[in-house]
């Protein structure tokens, strides 16, 4: 089974790369989705506020597609956490104002329930993403501990010296490899 990983710059002072894990997958996806949704708000204002029975109110839109373009981008930065907790409070105030244009006697009470349902949804998505990215980020920012003075063995150098004298190298070094093909305590043939 392979997986692929997305490389990117480690947070904090550890350095080197990192793999990906299903939640920075998951804010990249919630980031596009955003950019995109924010530049259909932008651009096309008059067909949402259509859709929604809510005519007049364009300018709103075209605010909240502002809003979604710039916390998409920072949804597909290395540290997603903050702009995902921006995307739940700018969520929040779209339900809110959802909810205030539904009494409209114009609106179209079916589509903005479905447009309530969906950003609820995604919202839901968000919180969770961004709860698990800031934990993670959280634990990876800390400080890196310092092994320098270590050897890696478990005793001082001068006990640990000599304790392996009476290894004999295999004669066959294929003998001395696992094979993980085998479980142990079967017999290992070597071809």
């Amino acid at each position: 089974m392979t997986t692929s990983h997305h490389l990117s710059a480690n947070p904090g002072n550890h350095g080197g790369p990192r793999s990906m894990e299903g939640s920075d997958r998951l804010a990249r996806v919630i980031g596009w989705a955003g950019v995109g949704l924010g530049l259909a708000e932008l651009f096309m204002p008059g067909r949402m506020t259509r859709s929604l029975g809510i005519e007049g109110h364009e300018n709103w839109v075209r605010a909240c597609g502002v809003r979604q373009i710039m916390t998409g981008l920072g949804a597909l930065s290395d540290n997603p956490a903050p702009a995902l907790k921006l995307r739940v409070a700018g969520d929040a105030l779209d339900l809110a104002a959802l909810a205030w244009v539904r009494r409209d006697p114009n609106a179209d009470r079916r589509n903005i329930d479905r447009t309530m349902l969906a950003v609820g949804a995604v919202t839901a998505l968000e919180v969770w993403c961004a709860g698990k990215l800031h934990r993670r980020h959280d634990y990876m920012g800390g400080i890196t501990p310092d092994y320098s003075r270590r050897s890696g063995f478990p005793k001082p150098i001068a006990q640990m010296r000599g304790i392996a004298k009476d290894f004999e190298t295999p004669v066959d070094m294929r003998a001395a490899l696992p094979m993980p093909r085998y479980q142990p305590g079967e017999p290992r043939i070597i071809t």
